[in-house]
């Protein structure tokens, strides 16, 4: 339970550093699509992989996470007016928050859904896949904008 958020401790130093180096929405890119593949690799998981086949694919979903919040944290509070940042950070932290709510709440119910019907096994390869295809949507959405901000910066 605690490998995951030992990856952010020693990783989020190096991701803001490469927020501050790179773009940050580049770097927020990099990240989500690790958080893809870390999703995709999760999805074929099976309890004879063990231990070592379970923390590999929770690290890459964790290290994508983390190339993906420490940016986004940094680019939500440079919008911000050195007036306006403390409700800025309430507001970022209350988005975070309302999101894991959510994410859990929704994938929860599919999962429960499933384990009627099926194997956990299958089940867990189900929401991986669902959280693969919204994490692909998230990367689509950023390239977007980096799309949109290259064109108005060659303009």
């Amino acid at each position: 339970m605690s490998f995951g958020p030992l990856v952010t401790a020693v990783l989020s130093v190096f991701a803001g550093k490469a927020a501050d180096r790179f773009h940050a929405r580049k770097v927020m890119l990099a990240g989500v699509l690790v958080m893809v593949a870390g999703c995709v690799a999760m999805s074929t998981l099976s309890p004879d992989q063990g231990i070592i086949g379970f923390l590999w694919r929770i690290g890459l979903i964790q290290v994508g996470l983390t190339f993906f919040q420490t940016p986004n944290n940094t680019a939500v509070m440079e919008l911000a007016a050195p007036e306006q940042r403390g409700l800025m950070s309430g507001l970022l932290s209350l988005s975070r928050t309302t999101g894991h709510i959510t994410g859990t709440a929704v994938l929860g119910a599919i999962f429960a859904l499933l384990i009627r019907q099926d194997s956990v096994t299958h089940a867990i390869s189900v929401i991986f896949l669902v959280a693969t295809i919204l994490t692909g949507v998230a990367a689509l959405l950023i390239y977007l904008v980096l799309k949109q901000q290259g064109r108005r910066n060659n303009a």
